[in-house]
């Protein structure tokens, strides 16, 4: 019973790869079903008992790539860079460091998909926050911080560049909620 799982499992993976493989030559508009399937090695039969289109392959793996980050809340508990946070990278790190994702995290899509994922997770503003801010503001302060992050982390010339400007982005947002959770009288 577990082998068909983990077959299935790895035929979505194999799926998955060949997407972001083709996708470091062509746009996805530019890409089909039978593309994708030869490069996974399987059927446009077997491409569809897994998938409905390529846009569904697409928005599993920006979902596969967020779970692949660690916690917004392991990055603002951290101690200095976010560098140190888990074994996991943080979002603005791994921009620059993804080898597997980058043709995803280079289309400009990329970042209004990532926030609709980021969107059905735990939220970790309105907990900093103990719920005295409404939702569109809670939202706007999640947006603000990623959308800033990834314009920072896609625009930043060399490593040494990002590596400053990580730090200072980092102390940024937890000076940010600090101040915020202060005026509000939470700590």
């Amino acid at each position: 019973m577990t082998r068909p799982d983990k077959r299935n499992q790895r035929t979505e993976d194999a799926i998955k790869d060949a997407l972001l493989m083709l996708l470091q030559e062509r746009s996805l508009r530019d890409l089909s079903v039978t593309e994708v399937a030869r490069k996974a090695q399987v059927s446009r039969s077997t491409f569809y008992a897994h998938f409905n289109n390529l846009d569904e392959v697409r928005e599993r793996v920006v979902r596969d790539y967020f779970e692949s980050l660690s916690s917004l809340r392991a990055q603002m508990h951290s101690q200095g860079s976010c560098l140190e946070c888990t074994d996991r990278q943080p979002f603005c790190t791994s921009l620059r460091n993804t080898k597997k994702f980058r043709p995803l995290v280079s289309d400009p899509r990329f970042i209004g998909e990532f926030l609709d994922t980021v969107g059905k997770s735990n939220d970790l503003y309105a907990q900093a926050l103990g719920g005295t801010f409404a939702p569109s503001t809670i939202e706007a302060l999640r947006r603000f911080q990623l959308y800033g992050c990834y314009a920072a982390a896609m625009g930043a010339r060399t490593d040494r560049e990002w590596d400053e400007a990580q730090r200072a982005i980092d102390d940024f947002i937890r000076g940010g909620l600090a101040a915020l959770r202060q005026k509000r009288g939470l700590g």
